[in-house]
């Protein structure tokens, strides 16, 4: 979205975007006219959520796949990744196997 100097003329008219932009951003705030207390609020729930994925998966957890089928090919990516990175497969094979895990 993308703001000329004519809506932003002051600060209040750009405090009256944030909540629209957010909204409309993915990240809900549950009312359409939300106070900026609220927006603080959820924004620091938001961030601390971020933080901690990233802090657990750093740790080795790994991510969260919902289907049978994707968790297979993950788990196939990954072993064949393993597997090129310590050497024991040539690249033209990684090649071909993640294309055939992608396509599938």
């Amino acid at each position: 979205m993308a703001l000329s100097r004519e809506k932003c003329g002051t600060i209040t008219t750009v405090l009256a975007l944030v909540p629209t932009i957010i909204v409309n951003g993915g990240m809900p705030v549950g009312t359409d006219h939300p106070n900026i207390y609220k927006m603080i609020t959820k924004m620091k729930k938001a961030h601390a959520l971020t933080e901690a994925n990233i802090a657990q998966l750093n740790a080795g957890r790994g991510s969260k796949v919902g289907n049978r089928k994707y968790a297979r090919i993950d788990g196939a990516i990954t072993r064949m990744t393993t597997a090129y990175n310590s050497g024991a497969v040539d690249q033209i094979a990684f090649l071909k196997t993640i294309r055939q895990l992608i396509n599938l």
